[in-house]
């Protein structure tokens, strides 16, 4: 049970360590906001981030800049949000590995993947898929498990 809510958790891509009364506030945002990218710039979950962070500070009227903060497969960038105080002023924009799959993985995180996030925004899916070369390999799914 503790997996599934946990791969749940992942699932509704947790986005941030923010107080609900941050939300409540009528003057918030009255600074710049940090979203946290856990993985290197470039990568799809930067360009994502970055996407979301430009419509953002449209949006707020605020800068939200973003700040990447690779390594551990996300834990260290979770921990930073985690450990942030939670005024809405430090976000995350995260995929399942840093609070789904770390969990299984880890005996014990920097940061609690339930407890210390509160999920604001789910901001896209992604899908995974195995491509072949075309000159060799299994042509179908079956006949790639066969081989597995």
């Amino acid at each position: 049970m503790k997996v599934w809510t946990l791969a749940v958790a992942g699932a509704i891509a947790i986005a941030s360590a923010i107080a609900p009364s941050a939300v409540i506030a009528s003057d918030y945002p009255n600074k710049s906001i940090r979203l946290i990218v856990p993985y290197p710039a470039g990568g799809a979950s930067d360009v994502v981030a970055r996407l979301f962070a430009a419509l953002l500070t449209k949006k707020l009227g605020q800068q939200v800049f973003v700040e990447n903060k690779p390594g551990a497969n996300g834990q260290i960038g979770s921990e930073i949000v985690a450990h942030a105080k939670p005024d809405g002023y430090t976000l995350l924009s995260t995929v399942t590995s840093s609070h789904a799959v770390a969990p299984a993985l880890e005996r014990k995180l920097p940061y609690d993947p339930i407890k210390s996030f509160a999920p604001i925004i789910k901001i896209g899916d992604s899908r995974s898929f195995a491509p072949r070369s075309t000159s060799a390999g299994p042509k179908t799914s079956p006949s790639c498990s066969c081989r597995c």
